[in-house]
């Protein structure tokens, strides 16, 4: 891991970028599916439902401000 760090690290603030919240993408719903539980947005490659799942499953604790 400790080899690679830079290089993954680099693609993916190119890839990813900072935050964004598109209606049209399914990663920025906390349900996973375009209009289903809140709009959130993503940030830096991690999605509404990966951050709903790490924070310990409750979608309502997501918010704009949390992503």
């Amino acid at each position: 891991m400790q080899t690679n760090f830079l290089t993954v690290t680099s693609f993916t603030l190119d890839e990813e970028g900072l935050y964004q919240c598109r209606r049209d993408d399914a990663g920025n719903w906390t349900g996973g599916v375009v209009g289903h539980g809140h709009l959130v947005g993503t940030m830096r490659g991690i999605s509404a439902l990966t951050m709903v799942r790490w924070m310990g499953g409750n979608p309502s604790s997501i918010t704009n401000k949390v992503m």
